[in-house]
C-alpha cells in the first residue's frame, strides 16, 4: 500500500467483497458438490476456500489497525482461495465434457 487507507476506503472495498465472495462461492461450490470425487475432499475443499475467503476479506483491517507485519497473509489467503476455486470451477467442467464414459449418449443422438 502506497498510502494508509482511511476506515471508509477499506470499508467500501470490504463490503463489496464480503457479498461478491460468498455468492461465487455458493454457486461453484454447489456445481462441485455433485462431481464424483470424494466427499471428503470435497469438504475439504469447499471450507478451505470459505475460511482463505473470509481471512483475506478482514486482513486488510488487520494490516491497517493492527500491525503492518500481517501483510504476508494477502498472498497466502490469495492462493489459499484461488488455487482451490480454480479447481472446483474446472473439475466439474472435465468430468462433465469428457469422453470417458460413452454409456448414455442416446439422447445426443438423432435417428
Amino acid at each position: 500500500i502506497m498510502y494508509a487507507k482511511s476506515f471508509r476506503q477499506l470499508l467500501e472495498t470490504h463490503h463489496f467483497h464480503l457479498y461478491t465472495f460468498p455468492v461465487i462461492l455458493l454457486i461453484i461450490t454447489h456445481l462441485f458438490a455433485l462431481t464424483s470425487l470424494k466427499e471428503k475432499t470435497k469438504i475439504l475443499l469447499i471450507i478451505l476456500c470459505f475460511v482463505s475467503a473470509l481471512i483475506h476479506i478482514f486482513v486488510p483491517f488487520l494490516i491497517r489497525y493492527v500491525s503492518t507485519s500481517f501483510h504476508w497473509m494477502m498472498p497466502f489467503t490469495a492462493l489459499g482461495f484461488g488455487v482451490p476455486i480454480l479447481f472446483m470451477i474446472l473439475w466439474p467442467m472435465i468430468e462433465m465434457w469428457s469422453l470417458r464414459d460413452k454409456k448414455d449418449n442416446s439422447l445426443l443422438l438423432s435417428e
